[in-house]
């Protein structure tokens, strides 16, 4: 949504593309960091994550169980690609 015309035409290009090349992806990489699209999806993440915690808090699994999912919960946020 944040990125012009041909931003999203070349990001469409990269994604659909099984064949991209290096280039193109480090392309496509670049026009998700320049629109603010990591920022925006990492903070919606966090987000969810927060949301899910205080869930996982009022459900009646036990703590070994709610340990777990925190801890899956936490390393999709924190991990890098």
């Amino acid at each position: 949504k944040m990125g012009s015309s041909p931003q999203k035409k070349e990001l469409h290009f990269a994604l659909r593309n099984h064949k991209a090349s290096f280039a193109q992806i480090e392309k496509a990489r670049k026009i998700i960091i320049d629109t603010g699209s990591l920022d925006y999806s990492q903070k919606l993440a966090e987000k969810l994550v927060s949301d899910s915690r205080r869930a996982l808090e009022r459900s009646k699994l036990n703590k070994k169980s709610k340990e777990f999912f925190s801890a899956v919960a936490e390393f999709m946020i924190k991990r890098k690609s």
